[in-house]
């Protein structure tokens, strides 16, 4: 995470964004997954994970070879080239296999599926301020929130 603190089980602080992207990276790396998995994961986070590394000078690295990329076909579908893994967007999985919700937010696709809810609930603007807020004054709160799990049973999708 991006500050400063003493580091804690789930908390590395990086000096810098630059680090924080390197430490990802080497995270990857070390971690090696065959498959990533998560929500909206191809459309918003590597989509901005690639655009911050193009800010500061660092290749897209999260394949296990170069050559990672994440870009809009011809018929304006965000696609995902990651050398050696598999990237899984669970939003277009549900889709995929039919099942409509009346948003496919996280938080509104977990309640449904599984009765629980993201420890920040609100939606819009109030979240990204909240967001923004725990970042500012609560980081080991706002880790907790991006480190949820849900574990879901294939068969419930």
């Amino acid at each position: 995470m991006h500050g400063t603190g003493a580091d804690t089980d789930i908390i590395e602080y990086c000096a810098d964004e630059k680090a924080v992207l390197n430490r990802f990276y080497e995270h990857c790396a070390q971690e090696d997954p065959d498959v990533i998995i998560g929500w909206n994961v191809i459309d918003f986070d590597f989509s901005v994970i690639q655009k911050r590394s193009l800010v500061n000078h660092l290749p897209f690295a999260i394949g296990r070879e170069p050559g990672a990329r994440i870009t809009e076909s011809a018929s304006g579908q965000i696609v995902a080239r990651v050398p050696g893994r598999v990237m899984l967007d669970v939003p277009l999985m549900l889709r995929a296999y039919f099942r409509t919700f009346e948003e496919y937010s996280l938080n509104f696709v977990a309640s449904e599926l599984l009765g629980k809810q993201k420890k920040i609930t609100l939606s819009g603007k109030e979240k990204i301020d909240e967001i923004n807020n725990q970042f500012l004054n609560d980081k080991p709160s706002l880790a907790e929130y991006n480190l949820e799990r849900y574990p879901v049973d294939t068969r419930d999708i």
